[in-house]
């Protein structure tokens, strides 16, 4: 392990001590498997308009999607589990178990081009959470295209193959670099990747998720890693296995430290994630 990674463990163990001490009501993700089950809430009421019979007017081709992905995300917001069933703004929850079903159904049909397209609404929901953001345009925009089905169920089959291969990292930035979802950016797609590992009860290697939130803590942690597109994927999934090995912490994969990197506390605790520890303390 060369000198940049020996700190960068050292300084995460600095910050599971740090974590103990300032803050011991919080539960470091990695302490329980709890964290991974990475559920969120969505608003189906601000979701549903996009999938109906008239979209909302901001839709760009602000047309109907076709009936078939009507149906799938019928489906799908049905089948949501909700927080309050009984209450007129109820909420629903997509949790890595939904996503897991959606994933292993996808795996044993998959030519099923309508449960492609639930796990990938579905995905998108998980992806948005509860803000939704731009999450609802988003998916509109992907599901727009009439090969997006065909694609991200290509990709689905990619993702299972290299999960399963010595190469895996290799694989797995091949499958990132080479499949393009319309309005959906590549950090994304990595969501896709890792959900769709999740319908292999045999895999070996896991893609792991790399959004903006842990591409800048992956920076404040090991600096700067000024690659292409692919490599860098690679270089990312290698430097998590590497520190992973040399923490040598109880119970900790791969997994659980890219969730860690990504990892933010109860509202308003924020310094107290990896991000903020790492932003407050010298290098």
């Amino acid at each position: 392990m060369n000198d940049d990674l020996v700190r960068a463990a050292d300084r995460l163990r600095s910050y599971l001590c740090y974590l103990k001490e300032a803050a011991p009501e919080l539960s470091s993700p990695l302490e329980s498997s709890a964290p991974l089950e990475r559920a969120v809430t969505v608003n189906p009421s601000t979701w549903k308009p996009w999938f109906g019979a008239k979209p909302p007017s901001r839709a760009t081709p602000r047309s109907a999607l076709p009936p078939n992905v009507q149906c799938a995300a019928e489906n799908l917001l049905g089948a949501i589990p909700s927080l309050h069933p009984n209450g007129a703004r109820s909420q629903g929850i997509v949790n890595r178990q939904l996503l897991a079903d959606l994933a292993t159904a996808v795996a044993a049909y998959p030519d099923d081009r309508c449960l492609v397209t639930q796990l990938w609404i579905a995905t998108m929901m998980w992806g948005s959470g509860t803000s939704n953001g731009r999450g609802p345009w988003r998916t509109y925009q992907s599901l727009a295209s009439e090969s997006t089905p065909g694609v991200l169920a290509e990709a689905f089959d990619s993702v299972r193959t290299a999960a399963r291969t010595d190469a895996a990292h290799e694989a797995f930035a091949a499958v990132w670099s080479r499949f393009d979802i319309p309005g959906v950016g590549s950090a994304f797609f990595t969501k896709w990747m890792w959900v769709a590992s999740l319908g292999d009860p045999e895999v070996r290697h896991r893609p792991l998720i790399l959004d903006a939130r842990v591409a800048q803590t992956l920076r404040c942690l090991v600096g700067p890693t000024d690659l292409r597109r692919a490599e860098r994927y690679v270089r990312y999934l290698e430097i998590v296995e590497r520190l992973v090995a040399e923490l040598r912490v109880l119970g900790l994969d791969a997994e659980k430290l890219e969730f860690l990197l990504f990892w933010r506390p109860e509202r308003g605790q924020d310094d107290h994630s990896l991000l903020g520890f790492l932003n407050c303390s010298p290098r």
